[in-house]
C-alpha cells in the first residue's frame, strides 16, 4: 500500500511465505522521493520473522536502500542494498548477509520491457535474472522470466483497476519452479493512494478540457492516432511517476512528437485539485 505526501511517497507491506509449521513473514515500512523526474531513491525498514520445524523461531529488522535513473524515453537502471544494517537472527545472533542488486528495463516496442538484472547476498558467487513483461491493457500485463540460482523460470500476470476518484489496486500472480521444488505460487494485493477525491465545483466550465490525471484507457485511444499500447505506456508512466507538466509526456517511452501534440491540445495538464 502507498500513499503520497508532499515530498514523496509513503509505503506499508507485509508478505507471507510458508505452510504448516514453516513460516516466513516480513512486515515492512518504507518511503520514497523523485528528483527532476528522472532520479528516484528510497528507503525499507523490515520486519522479519522466521519459524522452521524443530529449531524454534527468530526474529530481526533489517534496512534497505534503492535509487531508480530514468535514463531516456525507454530505458531503466536500479540498484539495491538490503540487509544494510546486518541484522542478526537467532539465539546465537548470527548476521543475516547484505547484498546488492542491479537490474535494467528496456523498451524495444511500446507496451514491451525486457529485464535483467544481478544479486549477490553475501560473499557468494552473484547470480542473473532475466524477464519480460508485456502490456497488454491499462488493466492487464503477462510476465515472464528465468532466474540462476536456483535454476529456474517464473510466469506470470498483473491486474489492476485504477479509481479516477481514490486511487488503484491492483493484483499480481506468479508462478515460480527452480531448485528442486514442485512449484511456488506468489499472490500480491497492492493499493495506491492517488491523492484527494475530485469534487465538481461551481466554477468548473462546460468546455473545460478533462484532466491527463484522470483519464483512462478508452479515454486516449478515442483521439485518432493512439492505439491501446502507446495509451498503456502513458498510463503506465502516469502511474509510476505522475504527469503533472504537458512536457512530461515526452518521458513516455516511445512518445512521438504527433501524439505529444494531439495529447497536449486534448487534455489539461497540473496537480491534482
Amino acid at each position: 500500500m502507498a500513499a503520497p505526501v508532499a515530498s514523496g511517497s509513503l509505503g506499508m507491506g507485509f508478505t507471507r511465505f510458508g505452510s504448516g509449521d514453516y513460516l516466513e513473514q516480513d512486515i515492512s515500512a518504507s518511503c520514497a522521493a523523485g528528483f527532476s523526474g528522472r532520479f528516484f531513491a528510497g528507503a525499507r525498514v523490515r520486519g522479519m520473522f522466521l519459524r522452521i520445524p524443530g529449531m524454534g523461531s527468530a526474529s530481526a529488522f533489517g534496512l534497505d536502500l534503492g535509487t531508480l535513473a530514468v535514463l531516456g524515453r525507454n530505458f531503466r537502471l536500479a540498484a539495491q542494498v538490503r540487509n544494510l544494517n546486518r541484522p542478526s537472527m537467532g539465539r546465537k545472533r548470527e548476521s543475516l548477509p547484505s547484498g546488492l542488486e542491479i537490474g535494467a528495463a528496456l523498451e524495444p516496442a511500446p507496451g514491451l520491457w525486457l529485464t535483467a538484472g544481478t544479486e549477490q547476498m553475501g560473499p557468494g558467487p552473484a547470480s542473473f535474472r532475466t524477464g519480460t513483461e508485456f502490456i497488454l491493457s491499462d488493466f492487464f500485463r503477462l510476465r515472464g522470466g528465468f532466474h540462476e540460482d536456483p535454476p529456474g523460470f517464473s510466469a506470470g500476470f498483473g491486474a489492476g483497476v485504477r479509481n479516477a476518484s481514490a486511487g488503484r489496486i491492483s493484483l499480481d500472480y506468479s508462478f515460480s519452479q527452480g531448485g528442486g521444488l514442485s512449484g511456488s505460487h506468489h499472490f500480491s494485493l497492492a493499493f495506491r493512494f492517488d491523492g484527494r477525491p475530485r469534487v465538481s465545483t461551481p466554477e468548473s466550465r462546460p468546455d473545460e478540457k478533462p484532466r491527463l490525471d484522470r483519464a483512462a484507457l478508452e479515454d486516449l485511444v478515442r483521439i485518432r492516432g493512439i492505439g491501446r499500447m502507446t495509451a498503456a505506456a502513458i498510463l503506465t508512466y502516469r502511474d509510476r511517476f505522475g504527469i503533472r507538466r504537458a512536457e512530461d509526456l515526452l518521458k513516455v517511452p516511445g512518445m512521438k512528437r504527433n501524439v505529444f501534440f494531439k495529447l497536449r491540445e486534448s487534455f489539461s495538464f497540473g496537480e491534482p485539485p
